[in-house]
């Protein structure tokens, strides 16, 4: 009986002391990642992620893809010529057509500008995206 204790605590022991050193490793890894970090670093942000995109792609009476919408500015500094792609899919989620377009504006801070694009005509376009690629500081 006393064979059967003692071999509990040292099994217990044993376990005990390679759970210490696995979390002496991670707490070790930690700190380096830590260590290597700067108070002063920069946080990168792209000025795209200031500017909020809302639009509604409609056809009007013969059948034009018509896309109404704002951008609007959410920072305190002027951007100018922001650069929109737009991308038309087809029922089965083809592009069908992908091209950039360039709002050639000014976006000043808390301003909400209107844009409206005309893309033509074309029966296979079931979705259109619209995606912010780049704005310049203005």
């Amino acid at each position: 009986m006393r064979k059967i204790l003692n071999s509990i605590v040292l099994i217990s022991i044993i376990l005990f002391s390679c759970n210490n050193s696995v979390e002496s490793e991670s707490e070790k890894k930690q700190k380096e990642i830590i260590d290597g970090l700067e108070i002063n670093d920069e946080v990168v942000i792209n000025d795209i992620d200031y500017l909020r995109l809302d639009y509604n792609p409609n056809l009007n009476m013969i059948n034009e893809i018509i896309v109404k919408g704002t951008i609007t500015n959410k920072n305190n500094i002027t951007y100018k010529n922001v650069i929109l792609e737009i991308i038309q899919k087809s029922k089965t989620k083809e592009i069908i057509k992908k091209e950039r377009k360039t709002i050639y504006e000014f976006f000043t801070p808390g301003k909400e500008i209107p844009f409206k694009l005309n893309l033509g005509k074309n029966k296979d376009v079931d979705d259109v995206t619209i995606n912010l690629i780049s704005v310049e500081k203005g």
